[in-house]
C-alpha cells in the first residue's frame, strides 16, 4: 500500500472511529442511515436538490475542506446546489459503506472535468480533468440526516486543475491536471 492509500485509510479508520460507525452487515436488512447516505451521494453527483425530504429541518453540513459550517435545509440545498455545477462528466464512485442504524461512513471517488469557475474558490476554468478521494460521514435521528461531515484533499484538487500550493519557506507543491 502506498503512503497515500496508507493514509486515506487511516482517515477512513478515524472517521469510523469518531462516528462509531461499523462495517454494514452483508445480510440482513441495509441500516437506514447507509440508505440516506447512498441516495446522499446520487443526489450530490446529479446536482438533483429534490432530496431536501433526506435532511432534518435543522441539519448541519460540515466542509471539512474549507472549514465552512452550513446551518438549515436552505443552507445546505444551496451548498449541494453548486456542489458539482462547475464540471461536466460528475461521476461520484461509492467504493464503501459503514454504517450502523444512526451513522454511516460513505468512501468515495469524485471524478470529472472542471469547466466553469468554481465560486470562491477557483475564479478560472481550466478544462482540467480531476479525480479526487473523500468521505462523507452522517448522523440520522428520526430517519432524517441530522449531520453531514465531508472530507477531501482540496489541496489535490488544486493541483490536477494546475495550481500550485505555497508551504512555508516559499516551497512550492505544482500540480498538473493528473486528475480521473
Amino acid at each position: 500500500m502506498n503512503r497515500r492509500n496508507a493514509a486515506f485509510a487511516a482517515l477512513v479508520a478515524t472517521v469510523m472511529g469518531v462516528t462509531g460507525c461499523a462495517p454494514s452487515s452483508g445480510g440482513g436488512t441495509i441500516p437506514e442511515a447507509e440508505t440516506l447516505g447512498l441516495q446522499l451521494m446520487a443526489a450530490w453527483e446529479t446536482g438533483n436538490t429534490d432530496f431536501f425530504d433526506l435532511f432534518d429541518p435543522l441539519v448541519t453540513y460540515d466542509e471539512a475542506s474549507s472549514g465552512v459550517q452550513h446551518q438549515g435545509v436552505g443552507e445546505v440545498l444551496a451548498y449541494m446546489e453548486g456542489l458539482t455545477g462547475w464540471a461536466t462528466n460528475v461521476s461520484i464512485s461509492v467504493s464503501a459503506v459503514h454504517a450502523s442504524e444512526t451513522s454511516a461512513a460513505i468512501e468515495w471517488f469524485l471524478s470529472g472535468t472542471q469547466d466553469r469557475p468554481i465560486p470562491g474558490r477557483i475564479e478560472v476554468s481550466t478544462d482540467q480533468p480531476f479525480g479526487v478521494a473523500g468521505v462523507t460521514t452522517i448522523d440520522v435521528e428520526n430517519h432524517r440526516i441530522v449531520r453531514v461531515r465531508e472530507y477531501m484533499d482540496f489541496g489535490a484538487l488544486v493541483q490536477q486543475l494546475g495550481g500550485t500550493l505555497q508551504l512555508p519557506g516559499d516551497s512550492l507543491l505544482t500540480g498538473g491536471g493528473q486528475g480521473a
